[in-house]
């Protein structure tokens, strides 16, 4: 009889050479014990899992075991023969499953959505912080099922009303956040049949608009940024200029790896374990920020500095990750410069606002609402194949790009002439 695909003898030495996929999940299935596999994801977590077909509900059943190599293999042969027989006997554990968790309290669930999905996710610390600070006060000891539509709204509606431990009120965004983390940890946490309690919440409208810089704001801006380079070098002010040109999150900027920098320069890949939608994504890199990434490469040769970030840490300022943090005092500096504000307030502009400059300049470029949806990387991106949800084209991004190059130009030109601010 000829092998199944990845069918594998289980040992402890053979499940821990396995590797880890790049983007998918891959399954393993055991030879000696019938229903077994084994689950890999890009993460690199490998866990148990038994699926056997139950002749009761016509359909297959996939329970979940544990994960290796937290449990042995013995462990799990043995707890995949129990769940193989309760399937057999009509039990749907996955139906079992479901109820459990419903019946779970709400810092149970906060807690198992961490360990199970959490751990995988750039934000998921941070979730699980806002989580701690603004949601298991009111309801930590509640059950899953008791949460409805109206007890979410009344929530939210309170922390509106609340105020910090300095006495200042909590702020809009601050309330939006919380609940698109409840709402997010619901979405992931909660059964295919149950109602996420956050859809429907009515949030308030006092909220910050799509802020993004045009016409002199952007010019001064600009100007900061190379006034900054000048004094203090070229690390903040190629990193804004990157965020800017590309449109990507800040902190994918700041983790950008070479190796990620593909086809001779031109497309920055971001894995799905690093987007924010857990979708691997391609960014095409106009030829100013190839030269950014040119320049920074060389300069990294000539000093002698071996690391596989864009940005790495400096000795100065060494951080865990291996690559810089965010460069809150550089944003300032510069903000302070262009006389923007730097709030998080209403009028406040902040590093994710280049984000939004670069989506306002693509529509000034003429590109349709399809086009910006996929070059920002937004969830209803469509991918059809490796490279070509990499939209708009490349000669698009350039002219958005080449807009705002003119004026960092402008501004290089103008610091020369003066001497600086």
């Amino acid at each position: 009889m000829k092998a199944l695909k990845n069918e594998v003898n289980f040992t402890e030495a053979k499940l821990k050479d396995i590797p880890t996929p790049a983007t998918k999940r891959t399954f393993y299935t055991d030879t000696k014990q019938p229903g077994l596999r084994l689950q890999v994801t890009p993460a690199g977590t490998k866990s148990f899992q038994c699926r056997a077909w139950s002749k009761e509900l016509q359909k297959p059943i996939t329970v979940t075991l544990g994960r290796f190599p937290a449990i042995t293999v013995i462990k799990a042969r043995a707890l995949a023969r129990e769940t193989v027989s309760q399937i057999s006997d009509g039990l749907d554990l996955e139906a079992q499953r479901q109820q459990q968790r419903l019946e779970m309290t709400c810092s149970e669930m906060f807690d198992s959505w961490f360990q199970e999905y959490g751990t995988k996710l750039r934000s998921g610390q941070e979730v699980r912080g806002v989580m701690a600070r603004y949601v298991e006060r009111t309801f930590g000891s509640h059950k899953i099922s008791r949460l409805t539509q109206s007890s979410v709204q009344v929530w939210y509606n309170r922390l509106l009303e609340s105020k910090k431990k300095n006495g200042q009120p909590l702020s809009a965004g601050t309330a939006n956040n919380a609940l698109r983390c409840l709402k997010a940890v619901f979405n992931k946490f909660l059964p295919p049949s149950a109602t996420n309690p956050c859809e429907g919440v009515k949030k308030t409208t006092g909220l910050r608009g799509e802020r993004f810089l045009d016409g002199s704001e952007l010019q001064r801006f600009l100007e900061a940024v190379e006034a900054d380079r000048k004094d203090y070098g070229d690390s903040n002010a190629d990193f804004f200029l990157i965020c800017l040109y590309t449109g990507a999150r800040s902190g994918n900027v700041r983790s950008m790896k070479w190796a990620n920098i593909k086809a001779k320069g031109t497309v920055w890949e971001i894995s799905s374990t690093d987007s924010k939608n857990q979708k691997p994504m391609g960014i095409a890199l106009s030829d100013n920020v190839q030269e950014i990434l040119e320049r920074r490469r060389e300069a990294q040769t000539r000093a002698g500095i071996i690391t596989p970030f864009v940005f790495p840490a400096s000795k100065a300022h060494p951080s865990k990750t291996g690559h810089i943090t965010k460069p809150r005092k550089g944003w300032v500096r510069v903000c302070d410069r262009a006389e923007l504000q730097h709030s998080q307030g209403v009028a406040g502009l902040r590093m994710h606002d280049l984000r939004h400059t670069l989506a306002s300049q693509l529509a000034l470029a003429g590109c349709s609402l399809p086009e910006i949806q996929q070059a920002m990387g937004h969830k209803d991106s469509q991918t059809t194949q490796r490279y070509m949800h990499l939209s708009p084209s490349k000669s698009v991004v350039e002219q958005a790009a080449n807009r705002m190059q003119q004026q960092v130009e402008k501004a290089a030109d103008k610091i020369a002439g003066i001497g600086g601010f």
